[in-house]
């Protein structure tokens, strides 16, 4: 798939809609671990963000699920607003 692209400039910049993916992205510098309870289960949570190479966009990897399916970050995968924004992808949440 694709990249997506950004088809409108950061206001006032003058950068031009082609640049502008290019500006807006970022990584992390370094791995990240966090873990605590979760706000709406109440149950521990560990989460692991780590850094990505260009165009591949933000997903998340259900480490406790065999396969480690991945779930896009993107709107079209939305499949519940109750109380929190639920994402999912091929069955998975």
């Amino acid at each position: 798939m694709p990249p997506s692209r950004s088809i409108h400039p950061k206001p006032g910049t003058g950068i031009a809609p082609s640049a502008c993916n290019m500006f807006w992205q970022k990584t992390l510098a370094r791995t990240l671990e966090f873990s605590g309870i979760g706000l709406h289960g109440g149950r521990p949570v560990a989460v692991t963000i780590h850094p990505a190479r260009a165009n591949q966009g933000l997903r998340f990897v259900r480490a406790d699920l065999p396969g480690r399916p991945q779930i896009k970050a993107h709107y079209s995968r939305v499949t519940d607003t109750t109380r929190a924004t639920t994402l999912g992808e091929n069955g998975c949440t």
